[in-house]
């Protein structure tokens, strides 16, 4: 019987891959935004929660197949950049990552902090006036 060669495959960083993608896909919406003339933030936001709702339909797309998935762990610094409603109403509206405990409860923690955060900003800062 001959022996195979072993061949070197590239595997490439799922974080890396995911995460180059989400950022060129949020610069592009968030430069349109700002082109139609949407106030800075009100693009970031629409650009962070759309890429993240994109990467999270799209985990919930290859799940079970022999893809490259999203790590968790791009969904926490989405979440953590501000794309946690995004992510929110993806849960429920793909029926994805609804299970699984430990992504849930670092997923609640993030909300929290942000919720505190936002509670805060309303009642020592006078930022949030239009």
């Amino acid at each position: 019987m001959t022996r195979q060669k072993h061949v070197k495959r590239h595997r490439y960083s799922p974080y890396a891959t995911y995460g180059y993608s989400g950022i060129f896909g949020g610069v592009v919406l968030f430069l349109c935004a700002l082109y139609y003339g949407v106030v800075w933030w009100v693009a970031y936001f629409i650009a962070i929660n759309s890429t993240a709702f994109a990467l999270f339909g799209f985990d919930k797309a290859i799940a079970g197949g022999r893809h490259m998935r999203v790590p968790e762990r791009v969904f926490y610094i989405l979440a953590i950049a501000g794309a946690s409603p995004a992510l929110f109403v993806g849960q429920f509206l793909f029926h994805h990552k609804t299970i699984k405990t430990s992504f849930r409860i670092v997923f609640f923690l993030i909300i929290a902090a942000q919720c505190v955060a936002v509670l805060y900003l309303f009642s020592h800062y006078d930022i949030f006036t239009f």
